[in-house]
């Protein structure tokens, strides 16, 4: 008996990497089967938004990355540190390099919280002039084609009469939910997903939930 029992266990164990590979090909079947968007047919007005402290090698090539996006209606929003003059200059000289692009800058994150960077992105996306905003840091490059592909998979096909066309990533930060209606796609690294803000936790903390598209406003 003590055999058979050995044996057994031997072989659940040698099943357990079966049962993986047998998850993983129906996940990428799922996942390759799913209807595509093409980037280009979905271009709403989009806020890229930038929260900055100090900056990164090569920063401004990343940021010029930006400027050069082939894509028709978009702003980009700096939020900088008040003494930050080195930042502040880099800006203005995107503004002077780009003038066809609607490029802004913030000063300070007019609140205080232990997280800068959280802090920083809660007024960007209170002043963020478009409803889907996409957040990144100074160290991205982008694709001149990178804001359509990222918006495209937010596409809600089915949207019904009165519903948004659209559905994204939404993040509370510091407790302190988006403006009404913003859709937030963050992508430092992926940029799916569909989530929108619950109430702010006690305490002032960050939290996340889900929901999908939200009724357009009158």
């Amino acid at each position: 008996m003590h055999w058979i029992h050995r044996d057994t266990l031997i072989l659940a164990l040698c099943a357990v990497p079966f049962v993986y590979y047998v998850i993983a090909i129906y996940s990428a079947w799922r996942y390759f089967r799913r209807p595509r968007v093409t980037p280009g047919a979905f271009t709403p007005p989009v806020s890229v938004l930038k929260p900055v402290r100090g900056l990164d090698p090569e920063a401004y090539e990343n940021f010029a990355s930006f400027c050069r996006q082939d894509y028709p209606d978009y702003e980009i929003v700096f939020c900088l540190d008040a003494d930050d003059s080195v930042a502040a200059g880099m800006v203005e000289q995107l503004k002077s390099e780009f003038p066809q692009r609607s490029i802004r800058a913030l000063f300070g994150s007019l609140g205080t919280g232990s997280n800068d960077k959280s802090m920083k992105l809660t007024r960007l996306v209170k002043e963020a002039a478009h409803e889907i905003v996409v957040i990144s840091d100074s160290d991205v490059r982008a694709r001149p084609d990178y804001l359509r592909r990222v918006v495209a998979p937010h596409l809600v096909r089915d949207a019904g009469p009165g519903e948004r066309a659209w559905q994204a990533r939404v993040t509370a930060v510091s407790g302190a939910p988006p403006r009404e209606g913003a859709c937030i796609c963050d992508t430092q690294g992926d940029g799916g997903g569909c989530r929108a803000p619950p109430p702010p936790e006690p305490g002032g903390g960050a939290g996340t939930g889900w929901a999908g598209p939200r009724p357009s406003s009158p």
